[in-house]
Order: C-alpha cells, then sequence, then structure tokens
C-alpha cells in the first residue's frame, strides 16, 4: 500500500541545506585538531605548575619538613584529581562531538543529498532496470570532494561514515522498498553483484577501507539477500519458528536476524507465487498479479521516510503488538490446516 507522508518543514529544510558538507567537513577536521590539543595543554599547565612550585620552594628557602612534605603531597593529589575530571569530561564531550558529527556527514549524504538516486530509484520497478553502478560516479564525486576537505586523520572515518551509511540504506530498500519493488528469483544475482560491487568500491582495491571491517559492515545485508534465496516455504517455516519465540516472550535483542518482521518483509517484496498466496491467506495482502501498474500515482517521498516500524495493515501500521499477535494467529491457523 502507498503511504502518503508530509515532508520536513521548512525550518528544517533550510537548516540541512545551510549545513553543508565542506562545512561539516570543517568542523569534524576541528573537533579532530581539539582532541590532539587537550593532551598537550594539560602537560604543558602540569609542567607550569611544577616550575612555579618549584621556583616558590627556592625563594622561600625554607627546609621542607615530614607535615610540609605529606601537606604538599596531599596538594598533588588534589591537583591531579582535578586535572583528570576536568581532561577527561573534555575529551569524552569532545569525543561524542566528533562522533556525531561523523555519522551526520555519512547520513546527510546518503539519506538526503543521494535520497532520489539511491532510496527512491534503486530496483524501483525492476532490477535489471535500476541498477546500484549508476550510484557509484555521484557517490565517488562526494568521496573525492570529502577526502579534498578532511585531514589524513579523520578522513577515513568520514569514509567509514558514507559506507555505514550507504549499506543501510541499501538494507532499507531491500526490506521497506515498498509496493514498487518485488524481487524474483533472477533478481537476487543481480542483486548479490551489486552488494560486492559496493563493498568493492569503499575497498578500492586495498586502498579504502580495510575488506574485513567493509565485510563486517555488509553482514546484514548480505544475510537477508541470503534469505531472499530461499525458497518461499522454507522462509513460511523460519517465520512460524520465529512466532514460536514471540510466544515464548525472546525479546528482539535475543532474536537473530531471522525474526518475523525480516521475514514478512521479505517475503511481501518476494515475487512469488507460494509467498504471496500465504500474504494473501493470512495478512490479506493483495497477489503480485493484482499490482497493475505500481509505479504510477505513487508518491515520490512516499519510500524515504519509511520507519522501521511493521506496515503490513491499516490495523497494525504503528503497533509491533497486533502485527505480533497476527503472526501467532496464523502460525496456529497454519499448524492446523493441513493444506500449508
Amino acid at each position: 500500500e502507498s503511504l502518503e507522508f508530509a515532508g520536513p518543514d521548512n525550518k528544517m529544510v533550510k537548516k540541512l541545506d545551510e549545513l553543508t558538507i565542506p562545512k561539516l567537513c570543517i568542523r569534524l577536521n576541528t573537533l579532530c585538531y581539539i582532541q590532539k590539543q587537550i593532551s598537550a595543554t594539560e602537560d604543558g599547565i602540569r609542567k607550569s605548575l611544577t616550575l612555579v612550585q618549584s621556583s616558590l620552594a627556592k625563594r622561600s628557602n625554607i627546609e621542607t619538613d615530614e607535615a610540609e612534605e605529606e601537606n604538599s603531597l596531599t596538594h598533588s593529589e588534589a591537583v591531579d584529581e582535578l586535572f583528570a575530571t576536568t581532561y577527561d569530561s573534555l575529551r569524552e564531550t569532545n569525543a561524542n562531538c566528533i562522533t556525531k558529527t561523523r555519522d551526520l556527514i555519512g547520513a546527510r549524504v546518503i539519506f538526503w543529498d543521494l535520497r532520489d538516486m539511491f532510496l527512491v530509484q534503486l530496483y524501483n520497478g525492476t532490477v535489471e532496470g535500476s541498477r546500484l553502478e549508476r550510484l557509484l560516479p555521484r557517490i565517488d564525486s562526494v568521496l573525492d570532494n570529502v577526502c579534498s576537505l578532511s585531514y589524513e586523520d579523520s578522513r577515513d572515518m568520514v569514509v567509514l561514515s558514507i559506507c555505514r551509511s550507504a549499506l543501510e540504506a541499501y538494507v532499507r530498500v531491500l526490506l521497506d522498498g515498498g509496493p514498487t519493488r518485488a524481487f524474483s528469483d533472477s533478481d537476487i544475482p543481480l542483486m548479490e553483484e551489486d552488494l560486492s560491487i559496493l563493498k568493492e568500491f569503499f575497498i578500492a582495491d586495498g586502498e579504502g577501507l580495510p575488506r574485513s571491517l567493509v565485510d563486517q559492515e555488509a553482514k546484514q545485508a548480505q544475510e537477508i539477500l541470503d534469505l531472499y534465496s530461499l525458497e518461499s516455504e522454507m522462509l513460511i517455516q523460519m517465520l512460524m519458528t520465529a512466532s514460536e519465540l514471540i510466544n515464548m516472550g525472546v525479546s528482539s535483542e535475543q532474536r537473530r536476524l531471522e525474526d518475523a518482521q525480516t521475514l514478512v518483509r521479505v517475503l511481501c517484496h518476494k515475487k512469488d507465487r507460494n509467498a504471496s498466496k500465504f500474504l494473501k491467506r493470512q495478512y490479506e495482502l493483495p497477489m503480485s498479479s493484482e499490482y497493475e501498474d505500481p509505479t504510477s500515482n505513487l508518491p515520490v517521498l512516499s519510500e524515504i521516510v519509511r520507519s522501521t516500524s511493521s506496515r503490513w495493515s491499516q490495523t497494525s501500521q504503528n503497533s509491533f503488538s497486533s502485527i505480533k499477535k497476527k503472526i501467532q494467529e496464523a502460525t496456529s491457523e497454519i499448524r492446523n490446516n493441513s493444506g500449508w
């Protein structure tokens, strides 16, 4: 079902337009420089205090007895504690700013600047007609700009942020693609090839990010594609098992990737007769053949701001408890029906 979303208000759009990638890169450079200087400043002040204390002791020319020595030690410990509290707080605050700015750069590039090409156009209609390689020149241009603006010590973290956001967007296309994305068995090898191309793009023949790091970031996308490679009957059986975990009260944190929500999403995007029949029967979703022209009259923003909550029917759009109940009921009905 096509869902209509209101776009961000003009005030937010203005903020995003003004907060450009060059500005964010310069801000990140500044924060990284500050992080380096915090320790240097702390060491400098400590040395200055030591020199002052030594100079005062020589000027007074007074022998230090045991009591004064103990007082001096107490004073030194107090100074150490003060410095530790102050500078540790500075380091932590600045490190948090670095992390947020880095993440914002990646999110800004993929989910704002390239949102139309990535979230809207990728695999829209057919996989073969809208491959991921069309995106690479745009991402490459952004990376060139970012790398030219970033200091060496912040460059890798920015590239990693963009890589991470790109893979997150790819997962959203696979699971939250909307009615314009329906993947057949013949599409899966093309999608796996696209994921491999995206990974190699950020590895850049060994000159980019480490392969092990990119593989780890792409793990979720690869596991989802592995689910698409399975027969629909297997996915339905896995959905039954996942619903059993829900009945047992297993939390989402304890569940594996193959949880109920993920499996339902895969089945919804799977262009397969058995999957369509199952969804029609259990969730009252239309059969694939009932979509005459899934790309017509679709709002452009309807696939940009999709939340991660389940939207399988009107009665359970914003309630996980509703979809949970549906899955439980479906499982019970499946087991009582020999036809399934």
